[in-house]
């Protein structure tokens, strides 16, 4: 007979300690899950903020405020075959609507009209004017520099605010040590 045993858990991925006199069992499976949805939660509420930066930071003067309107968030998601979290924010790509409404004028570039995205990519890193003159009004990049810093602060507020025995549920299962870190764990 052994004097110590360690193995998996069936279906939570936490880990058992067996000895003479006394068994551990170690939690990581809930940290593991508390862990994953906190940085999800995080990341929602750090492109929610840059989102709505953007929206309303921004160094031109607004005429139609369709750019703004195309902006969106998307909520984070775990994907287990990368192991990574992913949450996006951007701009769609939307036909943009005749400046004058009576005249039907609708803005183009080089014969074709412009979408909201060509438009916000125009200011974001430039174009020239008729003129000659160069301008860049950039705003996505820097309302996301302005909301990157309070991701992980976010990560260690939504952890403490979980329940000790969260469970991040995928449709049909738990997720396992094994699943988010890999075989072997």
């Amino acid at each position: 007979m052994a004097d110590f045993s360690f193995g998996v858990g069936a279906t939570d991925g936490d880990y058992i300690a067996k000895g003479r006199g006394w068994a551990l069992d170690w939690l990581g499976g809930q940290v593991t899950h508390r862990a994953v949805e906190a940085a999800r939660l995080a990341i929602n509420a750090a492109n929610e903020a840059a989102a709505e930066d953007a929206r309303t930071s921004h160094p031109w003067d607004n005429v139609t405020y369709q750019t703004e309107d195309s902006v969106f968030v998307r909520p984070a998601h775990y994907n287990a075959r990368t192991k990574q979290l992913w949450g996006v924010w951007g701009v769609n790509d939307i036909p943009r609507y005749p400046l004058r409404i009576n005249m039907g004028n609708y803005p183009k570039y080089e014969g074709r009209p412009l979408s909201t995205k060509d438009v916000a990519l125009m200011l974001e890193f430039g174009f020239h004017t008729r003129m000659g003159q160069a301008r860049r009004f950039p705003w996505l990049y820097p309302a996301w520099d302005r909301e990157r810093p309070t991701v992980l602060p976010l990560v260690k507020v939504f952890y403490d605010g979980l329940p000790s025995n969260f469970r991040y549920k995928i449709p049909g299962a738990f997720l396992s040590l094994e699943a988010v870190f890999g075989p072997g764990h």
